[in-house]
């Protein structure tokens, strides 16, 4: 019976869009022993070891390179051995994304997206640093935005704690071959949120 109720019902999945300005925060103080490098090339040093990471914990092959060629900078946070223990990304091209059908197109700004830290590591705030590393790099930019699903706490913490707002909630509903979105602004926050033809998130600052 449930199933059925489904499938007569439409369906709908919600993300919070999330944004800031002002200056960039002040480096972590407590993030002891962790290095932060930026890598913004396929041949950057560095680079072998953040395909490496991404591929050890699920992502597909090839996929750090597919986002550097099409313009988007990583973050990486290594331990004192050299270990990456998350990485963070960060553009500022429009960029489809996958989970909602949609594409977000951060224009003067950027989108910081591709959050990930090594399950052993969690409860270190290294989101945290790599959402304030970011920042530094691109302080030059209008405003800072990004995508977090609401059953993510963790990331909705790490965000906020760095003084980015819920400016908008993006909803992608479903019904039989059926599919549409909605884009509603939330709050008075400094970036704001709305649909610009088919599915595509335009973000302007105030």
């Amino acid at each position: 019976m449930k199933d059925l109720l489904r499938r007569l019902l439409p369906q709908s999945d919600e993300h919070l869009l999330m944004g800031r300005t002002g200056a960039a925060p002040a480096p972590e103080s407590g993030t002891v022993g962790v290095d932060m490098r930026s890598i913004r090339s396929v041949s950057d040093p560095n680079a072998g070891m953040l395909e490496a990471f991404a591929s050890a914990h699920g992502f597909p092959e090839g996929w750090t390179r597919e986002m550097i060629g099409e313009g988007a900078s990583a973050v990486i946070a290594l331990d004192e051995a050299n270990t990456v223990l998350a990485m963070g990304w960060i553009t500022g091209r429009p960029f489809y994304v996958d989970e909602i059908a949609a594409t977000i197109d951060p224009r003067a700004g950027v989108y910081l997206f591709g959050d990930f830290v090594a399950p052993a590591q969690r409860g270190r705030k290294l989101q945290r640093a790599l959402v304030a590393e970011r920042l530094r790099l691109t302080e030059a930019s209008a405003f800072a935005c990004t995508l977090v699903h609401p059953s993510n706490v963790a990331s909705v913490r790490s965000y906020g704690g760095e003084g980015f707002a819920v400016g908008g909630r993006f909803v992608r509903c479903r019904w039989r071959s059926r599919t549409w979105a909605r884009c509603r602004a939330m709050g008075r926050g400094a970036v704001t949120f709305a649909l610009g033809g088919t599915d595509r998130i335009l973000v302007a600052r105030q």
